[in-house]
């Protein structure tokens, strides 16, 4: 029974860093944030240059007009292209594996793509993202932070629930919990959300049952996710639930099959 229980504590530090857990951060809160000096000057440059083309040299009005309307397209359009290109980048960092991210968060960084033309906070965040993937969880929380500061996105569910996640990892589960029931606040959690509090609670003085019952609701959207199967296993056994706990174990170990 104390090789059960000493399995079940063991599971808790890892439960919360799987991708398919975390929430999404939407565009929108990176996307204004400031940008690298070379972008802004290359955004700005090409807009005038449509413009200032029309102004000098095209007195006939469609054509004129084409090229005003032109320059005005490019400056508020080229954030979008450059999302565009981004994207690719993206979709690399969050599926990446843990044997993957120190080198990706390398190549990331020093992509002149990102180094030119992403918006800082989007930088930070992928940031943010591969130290989770790498277990780092006090990088993985400065990144997030600095992603909040550039994107003015104090309070952010998304951004907070990431921190949140960030510092369970970082085994600071009391700052978790504060984050996370400060969000609660403000509206329902999400599924991720009572996840990550119920372990918060589960980790730092929280009561079991307290921590079960959100365990439990961030089941019933999750559903058998070997975590989330691994999370009630170690909610059920703090709340001294002990057969069920150790059924609940052997559903996880039955869930992972052959992934270590």
């Amino acid at each position: 029974m104390s090789e059960t229980a000493s399995s079940l504590s063991s599971a808790s530090s890892a439960l919360s860093v799987d991708p398919t857990l975390a929430g999404e951060v939407p565009p929108h809160l990176w996307l204004r944030s400031g940008r690298p000096l070379v972008g802004t000057a290359t955004r700005v440059y090409l807009a005038v240059v449509l413009v200032a083309s029309a102004l000098i040299f095209v007195p006939q009005a469609p054509v004129y007009w084409g090229l005003i309307g032109g320059g005005v397209l490019v400056y508020f359009l080229f954030p979008v292209v450059v999302q565009g290109l981004l994207k690719p980048i993206e979709r690399r960092v969050l599926t990446a594996r843990r044997k993957e991210a120190t080198g990706l968060l390398q190549e990331v960084r020093g992509r002149r793509l990102v180094k030119q033309f992403a918006p800082h906070a989007w930088v930070t965040l992928q940031e943010g993202r591969l130290h989770l993937r790498r277990g780092d969880g006090k990088a993985a929380a400065r990144a997030f932070a600095e992603t909040m500061r550039l994107s003015r996105g104090a309070g952010e569910p998304a951004l907070v629930s990431a921190q949140a996640q960030a510092l369970l990892i970082a085994e600071q589960p009391e700052q978790a919990r504060e984050l996370l029931q400060a969000l609660a606040k403000n509206g329902p959690l999400a599924a991720s959300d009572r996840l990550h509090l119920g372990l918060a609670l589960l980790a730092g003085k929280g009561s079991g049952r307290d921590a079960l019952e959100h365990v439990q609701a961030a089941a019933q959207t999750l559903g058998g996710h070997p975590r989330v199967l691994a999370a009630l296993a170690l909610a059920l056994h703090r709340a001294d639930e002990t057969s069920e706990a150790l059924m609940m174990l052997q559903r996880a170990q039955d869930a992972l099959g052959a992934d270590p």
